[in-house]
């Protein structure tokens, strides 16, 4: 269980991220068409959450990875930036568009 658990972890945190960023394929109406009117209202927040978020999502297992931050600690510390930046930003994007929100869908 213990194995599962983690593997769970990556499948799900990068199948996520990459999905989520099926937007930069097609227009946002076809692909996220819940998300659409707030590209319009709000786009930089909605950038910011667009590209942070599935970012911090990709990262995520690298950071939870021991293996890379026993054998690589430098690349996990920048990583880490890189995570903390992209969850910061996401965040704040997220928090401006919700006043947007219409209450329905999902990323």
């Amino acid at each position: 269980m213990h194995r599962i658990l983690p593997s769970l972890f990556w499948i799900l945190s990068l199948s996520i991220a990459i999905s989520s960023w099926r937007l930069f394929l097609a227009p946002i109406s076809l692909v996220m068409e819940h998300m659409a009117h707030y590209e319009r209202l709000v786009p930089a927040a909605f950038w910011a959450h667009i590209i942070g978020a599935p970012l911090a999502l990709a990262l995520a297992p690298f950071q939870l990875w021991q293996g890379l931050r026993r054998k690589r600690p430098t690349l996990h510390r920048w990583l880490g930036r890189i995570y903390g930046v992209s969850v910061l930003v996401s965040g704040i994007g997220s928090l401006i568009f919700l006043p947007h929100f219409l209450g329905i869908g999902a990323a």
